[in-house]
């Protein structure tokens, strides 16, 4: 019990010098995938990516930017095939509570353009092929769990989404939708600070090898003291003498 408690204590340290504070840079990102086949034997594959660099301005605030890229399959076995392909790039900014060193809690808002690319296929041939543009925004609750001095753990399980886009073909509409996706989705990410603990460390500031030592304690006088010695072996010889 006392080792497990040891450990613990080890690991909350080197949590605290991997936490966030003013002037850190934050690397985070996420990856998922998944495949399937349902019972109209309708193979659904499903992969998305979303990474996202900031810059701390305290112990709470970061801002950046972040992007994504997904891609929905679905093929059934009578030779139709569905594709749409999805990518955004915009800002964040992210509010973080930290609950000790090892757990914090945070809530993150993402919006910039987003960009949608849909197909449909027969057999081999084209039935539709649409693109869309237009804007979209979400906000999220997370949890965060550092692992050590290495990184964090991060769960988040939906949030609230919303987003306008339009067709780019002749004549189309803007549509717009409103999502309450809490509870219905799970996402599981990595992230990183660095350019923090610089102190807590033990790190040489810069210019530390190349100050001077301080020598006030040598023995500069150390050849006088040696011409002081030769001349007493003098005075002793003469009075041999």
């Amino acid at each position: 019990m006392r080792k497990f408690l040891l450990t613990i204590l080890a690991a909350g340290s080197l949590a605290a010098a991997n936490a966030q504070s003013a002037g850190s840079i934050l690397v985070y990102g996420n990856v998922g995938f998944n495949t399937g086949k349902d019972s109209a034997k309708t193979t659904n594959t499903n992969f998305n990516i979303n990474p996202g660099v900031g810059y701390a301005l305290n112990n709470n605030w970061v801002i950046g930017l972040q992007g994504g890229f997904g891609m929905s399959t679905s093929k059934a076995d009578a030779g139709e095939k569905y594709t749409d392909n999805s990518f955004s790039i915009g800002a964040f900014g992210r509010y973080t509570k930290h609950l000790g060193n090892v757990f914090s809690v945070y809530a993150q808002l993402d919006a910039g353009y987003m960009g949608r690319h849909s197909k449909t296929e027969y057999s081999g041939v084209t039935m539709d092929d649409i693109k869309y543009s237009g804007f979209g925004a979400n906000l999220y609750p997370a949890v965060s769990i550092a692992v050590g001095n290495w990184f964090g753990m991060n769960f988040s399980f939906g949030g609230l989404g919303y987003s306008t886009m339009k067709a780019n073909t002749s004549g189309a509409n803007a549509s717009s939708s409103f999502a309450f996706t809490f509870g219905q989705t799970a996402n599981i990410g990595i992230s990183k600070y660095f350019g923090c603990g610089h102190h807590m460390n033990g790190r040489h500031e810069p210019g530390d090898d190349t100050r001077q030592m301080d020598r006030s304690d040598d023995d500069d006088n150390a050849p006088k003291a040696h011409h002081h010695d030769k001349k007493s072996k003098k005075s002793k010889k003469d009075k041999d003498s």
